[in-house]
This record gives C-alpha cells, sequence and structure tokens, in this order.
C-alpha cells in the first residue's frame, strides 16, 4: 500500500477497512485521525527532505476503487512536486530489487543520531543502534537507484492517471 503519511482520507479508510481481524468503525477513524494528522510533517518549516520508493503494483491497485485511487495518484503527483519530496516508482519489470526482505523507513533528524522504524501486521520496532541503521541505508541507496527517476516516476504516475 501506499505510505501512511502519503495516504488521502479514503485511501487510508480503506486500507483500514480491509484489515483483518476486521476493526471496528472507531477504529477505523482513530486510524484515519492519526494519519492525516501525521501529514503535518508535510508543512513543517524548515521542510524536511522526504525520500519514497513506491511499488508499482501498488499503483495500480484499486483500493477503495477507481475513484479513491485516482485521487491518491494526484495527491501523490502534488506532493512528488514539492521542492522537498522524491517519489519514485519501483518498476514491477525491473529483474533487480533491494527491498525484498520489506518496507522500512529511516529517520534523520539534524543533530541526532539516524534511526530505523519498521513494521509487519502488529509488530513494530524503531533502531537507533548503528549496526542495524547502516545496512538499512545502504540497501535505501541500492533501492533508490533501481527505481525509476522522480521526474520518470512523476510521468509514470500521470501515465496511470490517464488510464483511469
Amino acid at each position: 500500500m501506499v505510505k501512511g503519511i502519503l495516504q488521502t482520507e479514503e485511501y487510508a479508510r480503506a486500507v483500514f477497512r480491509m484489515w483483518r481481524p476486521l476493526l471496528d468503525e472507531e477504529t477505523i477513524e482513530q486510524g484515519v485521525t492519526a494519519r492525516m494528522e501525521r501529514r503535518k510533517l508535510f508543512a513543517r518549516r524548515p521542510a524536511p527532505l522526504l525520500s519514497f520508493v513506491i511499488e508499482e503494483q501498488v499503483l495500480q491497485r484499486p483500493l477503495g476503487g477507481p475513484e479513491v485511487l485516482r485521487g491518491q495518484l494526484e495527491q501523490l503527483l502534488l506532493y512528488g512536486h514539492e521542492r522537498n519530496v522524491e517519489l519514485q516508482v519501483m518498476p514491477t519489470r525491473r529483474d533487480e530489487h533491494a527491498g525484498l526482505a520489506g518496507p522500512f523507513t529511516l529517520i534523520h533528524l539534524a543533530g541526532q543520531r539516524r534511526m530505523a522504524y519498521m513494521e509487519v501486521q502488529d509488530a513494530s520496532a524503531l533502531y537507533s543502534d548503528p549496526k542495524k541503521v547502516s545496512p538499512l541505508e545502504a540497501t535505501y541507496r541500492v533501492l533508490a537507484a533501481q527505481a525509476l527517476t522522480p521526474r520518470e516516476s512523476l510521468a509514470f504516475i500521470q501515465k496511470l492517471l490517464g488510464e483511469l
């Protein structure tokens, strides 16, 4: 799925509705509200540099239906045109892929240690030990090199939008 901080409200709601075991409506709304709150990161000044690699297949899966996907792709285009945001698409047809061990988030705070966050199902972990973080940083560099460039990625997302 699209990373939570990049999700539209409708897309986030669709994601939470698909969780198993099923979530009740109150839990779904709490999750959606929390994701929308985290998007305030985009308004921070000075603006943080944000970089994302998104699987091509994720951008073609119509979670919530075609209109929800359309809104999500439009939002990705808006974010991708921000100077502090780099979006890259990992093409499905690539025969090499450094990220097969699963998703992760790298966090670099000015003047602080680098951290990595990983989440799978109901388990999550935050790492600050350089022995854990450094290999993930190397993985991300390779992943970004394997993906489409940010400009190619925005053109690809625009193409997908035109096909909806």
